[in-house]
């Protein structure tokens, strides 16, 4: 039985001459095939074939292949957007791909687009706009859908240390962890107001100092965590 290959778009079936197709229902634009000739759909658009009468048969009726329409576009929504990563909401059977945008960009040739199956991309430069592709593969019963699009803009470098820095100065101010900071008060408190200087002051510092603070804070941050509690500190200091 003839059938549709939606991977590859096309009649899943061998023609030879004797048999024209059209898209036409009168066939009124009828092309015959050559020798060993498959035949590519678009979907949406129904073909129709017929076999040639013969000097020992009449022609065959019209017959009329109907080609279903390209699912429609995926409706993206951002699920994370920071300095370095934009990721959209994942969807069965999606591919997806990003371009670095520009003012008054044309839709790119997406055959000549890096195409993955992961909907994150990472590393990407802050403060900048992205246009994100993405469609549903071919299944055995439907074509690949209409390509979605989406432009965002990754977040300013400053705003994941101002992130980063509002964390530090809660972890400062709770009892809790105040209690267990020690010998990392002093430096810790050097490595906020570092990050004060610069989240007030933007212009003056660049990318690559807030990116630095960003990762000495982080580190403060995860040491904070690997401290042990209240009690054990008071035993350690009964022993030493």
């Amino acid at each position: 039985m003839i059938g549709i290959d939606y991977a590859n778009e096309r009649i899943n079936a061998i023609f030879s001459p004797g048999i024209r197709y059209g898209y036409t229902p009168d066939l009124s634009d009828g092309i015959e095939f050559t020798y060993d000739e498959m035949l590519s759909v678009k979907p949406g658009v129904d073909v129709y074939l017929q076999r040639d009468a013969t000097d020992y048969d009449f022609a065959s009726a019209i017959y009329r292949f109907k080609i279903p329409e390209r699912p429609s576009a995926l409706k993206l929504k951002m699920d994370l957007v920071t300095s370095s990563t934009l990721s959209v909401q994942k969807v069965d059977g999606g591919i997806y791909a990003i371009v670095k945008a520009q003012e008054d960009m044309k839709d790119p040739d997406l055959d000549t687009l890096e195409w993955q199956g992961s909907p994150a991309f990472v590393p990407l430069e802050p403060d900048t706009s992205y246009r994100i592709y993405a469609y549903t593969r071919p299944v055995f019963n439907a074509f690949a859908s209409e390509a979605a699009s989406l432009e965002v803009r990754t977040n300013p470098m400053q705003d994941l240390l101002d992130t980063v820095f509002r964390k530090g100065a809660v972890l400062m101010q709770t009892s809790e962890s105040s209690a267990q900071f020690g010998l990392y008060e002093e430096e810790i408190f050097t490595h906020l107001t570092d990050a004060i200087e610069i989240l007030e002051d933007r212009s003056s510092h660049t990318t690559e100092q807030a990116q630095i603070c960003i990762d000495t804070l982080h580190q403060d941050l995860l040491e904070l965590r690997l401290l042990p509690s209240k009690e054990r500190l008071d035993e350690l200091k009964q022993t030493s």
